[in-house]
């Protein structure tokens, strides 16, 4: 299931808005229907005609200090990877981005038909609201007000219902607010030719976008936690459908920085240290881990009430995934031991063409992968 949908940037046609011609009256009711298939079959030939191609999209997650391509192609059999790599940051701060940045080179083998954009920022929030029946009309503004935003006409605000509720059951929507100037500002990274820009979203939408497309999602419940530069995401699905979701804004850059400030060592060092069970970093990840590790163990407890079901697995990603410390403070906070997820896991080939120089960093493509494979699932 796509989550990138509330900050779309779309520039094909909304097929939503569409309209059939009214009917004619024809007094043979046979006649009738066959020609209300025609038009239906001519209109439907026209949309596909107007919707883009979505074969060929290069995800792009923009960082604080690197942007990350992932090019897929999509055939009958699912989404194989034609391309990767990780260049250089492209804009000098994610949070304060310019109206018309540099243009994004993007290298000819992984320029697809399309761009699909991620981006980590802590300054986005991400809510999952619960309304009593249907969402209509009336719940825009219930749903921007349970995003507590001091003045919310600053930000991108989107939603997408995730279960449509009826009668006396509730609705569960998806909620995200990005800053206008960013999500404006992101687009103008693709200026001219080929990719062309299709959709802007949050790194964490994208990144459970791919979870979800691997089998780790499927059955039962399943806990994924995402350590990203500076935002830890933490979601629980239950049968593969959302019903948690936080963030925190701890990513992988903070512990990395009480590590450098502990041991005085550069950044490849500290993160040899953090990868190395032989140091004793214990007190740096209950400081750092054991936070949020509780506020995962009490998501999962209300989850488990509430949806009468049981968490079948812990998937974790990112770069604290590779630190022995970090899954040890979760191994005791949760009383499992996490599995470490890939993002190729939800290719058909596997990401079989990564160069291997990318080997032991595919978690670094989580957010391109996600953001490219939602807009495969949007067409």
């Amino acid at each position: 299931m796509p989550f990138g949908i509330p900050l779309s940037f779309f520039l094909c046609a909304d097929v939503q808005q569409a309209r059939l011609p009214p009917n004619s009256t024809i007094d043979d009711e046979r006649t009738g229907r066959k020609q209300q298939k025609k038009r239906m079959k001519s209109l439907h030939d026209m949309l596909d005609r107007l919707q883009p191609k979505l074969n060929d999209v290069v995800g792009i997650e923009i960082t604080a200090s690197s942007t990350v391509l992932a090019r897929l192609h999509r055939t009958e059999r699912g989404a194989t990877l034609v391309g990767a790599d990780i260049l250089p940051a492209v804009l000098q701060s994610v949070e304060d981005a310019p109206p018309h940045p540099v243009a994004l080179d993007i290298p000819s083998r992984l320029r697809g038909k399309y761009g699909a954009i991620a981006v980590n920022t802590a300054q986005a929030t991400v809510r999952l609201v619960s309304l009593p029946g249907a969402v209509d009309a009336g719940s825009e503004a219930k749903l921007i007000e349970g995003l507590g935003l001091e003045k919310p006409s600053d930000y991108r605000i989107g939603h997408k219902v995730l279960v449509e509720g009826h009668g006396r059951s509730e609705s569960r929507v998806l909620v995200v607010a990005l800053p206008e100037k960013l999500a404006a500002s992101l687009p103008q990274l693709l200026p001219s030719g080929s990719p062309v820009p299709h959709s802007v979203e949050l790194s964490e939408l994208a990144i459970m976008t791919a979870f979800t497309s691997t089998p780790a999602a499927a059955g039962g419940g399943s806990i994924f936690i995402a350590f990203g530069e500076t935002v830890t995401l933490f979601a629980i699905f239950n049968r593969n459908a959302l019903v948690l979701v936080r963030r925190f804004d701890v990513g992988t850059a903070a512990v990395l920085s009480k590590v450098k400030d502990s041991f005085g060592v550069d950044d490849d060092t500290a993160f040899g240290i953090l990868c190395d069970s032989a140091f004793d970093i214990s007190s740096i990840m209950k400081e750092s881990i054991g936070p949020i590790a509780k506020q995962i163990v009490m998501g999962r407890d209300f989850v488990e009430r509430r949806e009468n079901c049981r968490m079948e697995n812990v998937c974790v990603s990112g770069g604290l995934a590779a630190s022995p410390g970090a899954m040890a403070e979760l191994t005791a906070a949760l009383g499992a031991q996490p599995a470490t997820w890939s993002p190729f896991d939800a290719l058909t080939d596997g990401g079989a063409s990564v160069p291997e120089s990318l080997r032991g960093h595919e978690w670094r493509f989580a957010a391109a992968i996600g953001a490219a494979l939602a807009t495969f699932g949007e067409s």
